[in-house]
């Protein structure tokens, strides 16, 4: 009988990425190029007490001369509450959009004008909660200019749609990040690895 291929295999095949396993872990990983840059598909262990928990993640590096920094994520009961307590949210001018994301940033200007994006809105309306991040800051970045654009979810991501629809996020992102003058296509001088 033929094992059935995970779904990280299946998607590596349908995006022309590269899959392989992780010789210390056994975790799975796929690597993806788009443009300049690779998009990192992995998984990772934490530990809570003495429990471990499996995580997903996805990376990508990108050029951020501005050193915008963001965080976004799906309003939720404590989000609401700490709204109420005064943590600050900034509100984009799209209602739908507004009610369902908390926005967090170093540049409010620079944040809206990157969330404006109807195609980039739609793929973050669709499906499962997200969040989503640039890290200025990581031990794998060589450049000060380099930043990381990061998902991670607990447990193990294993829906293709859900991993394409977050592959086409990262896309967009780094499309429209250059469209506006964010970013750029110059050589990546940091290396992500699974």
């Amino acid at each position: 009988m033929r094992n059935k291929k995970s779904a990280w295999e299946e998607l590596s095949k349908k995006r022309n990425g590269t899959y392989g396993k992780s010789t210390f872990t056994k975790h799975e990983n796929v690597i993806f190029q788009y443009k300049n840059t690779s998009i990192v598909l992995d998984r990772y262990t934490t530990m809570v007490g003495s429990t471990p928990i499996m995580n997903t993640r996805i990376r990508s590096i990108f050029k951020n001369p501005t050193r915008l920094s963001f965080k976004l994520y799906h309003e939720g009961f404590f989000s609401s509450l700490s709204k109420m307590l005064g943590m600050q949210d900034i509100l984009i001018g799209d209602d739908e959009f507004d009610q369902r994301f908390v926005v967090k940033s170093n540049d409010e200007i620079k944040i809206r004008q990157l969330l404006s994006d109807y195609k980039l809105k739609q793929l973050l309306f669709f499906g499962k909660p997200i969040t989503l991040e640039i890290k200025l800051k990581d031990k794998c970045l060589n450049s000060k200019d380099e930043s990381i654009l990061l998902y991670q979810a607990t447990g193990v991501i294993k829906d293709i749609d859900t991993l394409e629809n977050i592959l086409n996020i990262f896309e967009r992102f780094i499309d429209h990040m250059i469209e506006i003058g964010l970013s750029n296509e110059s050589q990546i001088n940091s290396v992500l690895k699974p």
